[in-house]
């Protein structure tokens, strides 16, 4: 673990204590909150297009292992085979820690992947009814400019050439730490304690209507592939959506870290 990471590895480590998320978050925003902030505000000034220093990216991860706690918890209380211990939480203990942050929610927009995380599935009778959302959400997305920090769960009505509903919902989900619901792999999985807090954040940008997915991932030339069970149109899912969203395959080693994505917000 770096030192840029301790504020959130104390409250990653207080909320597998078992502490109740509501009971942690005001003494902990008290301890550590004005660091933080100072630190988000800087980002802020960087240019989202430029990789940031490794410990920035570090840092981000860190956060993100403290946001899925959160998001899981809401799920129901929660006890992991690794000796977790999580108190049930709710939706306003996720916004809270974020928007104390001073980050902005990605509020209200048409269902995309890199602002909404499939959380549960209607399907429509249309097989070729495209993915739109319905009803609230699971929990709030937030952003930092045009930086995805989280995404929204939401519910999709969809027809089943777009999302299948049996996939989308428990298929693993990628560059996540953990869900209640369905496994989740990120690449800090496999390494001892502390050294998985130095696993880089993956960024996903939104700037000038183009969506940048994974930007700081290194693009593989495609015969490199060949070894991978997920290709083409998978593949395009993996990364858009972090996980399989159509077809079941074997996804405990999918190997999509190194693959960037970009296209038009539409």
């Amino acid at each position: 673990m770096h030192s840029d990471q301790w504020a959130f590895h104390q409250l990653h480590r207080r909320l597998l204590d078992g502490a109740p998320p509501a009971d942690l978050l005001e003494p902990w925003f008290r301890e550590f909150g004005d660091e933080e902030r100072r630190w988000i505000s800087r980002l802020r000034a960087d240019d989202p297009r430029t990789r940031p220093p490794i410990e920035d990216l570090w840092r981000l991860y860190a956060l993100s292992r403290v946001s899925d706690l959160l998001i899981t918890s809401t799920q129901q209380a929660f006890v992991n085979p690794d000796g977790w211990n999580l108190s049930a939480g709710t939706a306003s203990d996720h916004r809270a820690l974020l928007a104390g942050l001073d980050l902005e929610p990605i509020g209200s927009r048409p269902f995309h992947p890199v602002f909404h995380e499939i959380v549960e599935v209607v399907a429509a009778d249309d097989p070729s009814e495209a993915p739109s959302i319905v009803g609230p959400a699971f929990w709030d997305g937030f952003m930092h400019g045009p930086l995805v920090i989280a995404r929204t769960g939401v519910r999709v009505r969809a027809g089943r050439q777009h999302v299948a509903a049996e996939v989308a919902e428990r298929s693993r989900l990628y560059w996540s730490y953990a869900r209640q619901r369905r496994p989740t792999l990120d690449l800090s999985d496999g390494w001892g304690h502390n050294s998985q807090w130095r696993t880089s954040f993956r960024r996903d940008l939104v700037l000038d209507g183009v969506v940048y997915f994974n930007v700081d991932a290194d693009l593989l030339p495609q015969d490199e592939f060949v070894d991978s069970e997920v290709t083409g149109r998978d593949l395009g899912d993996l990364v858009r959506h972090r996980c399989l969203i159509r077809e079941q395959l074997p996804d405990d080693d999918l190997w999509p870290w190194d693959t960037p994505w970009v296209e038009d917000l539409t």
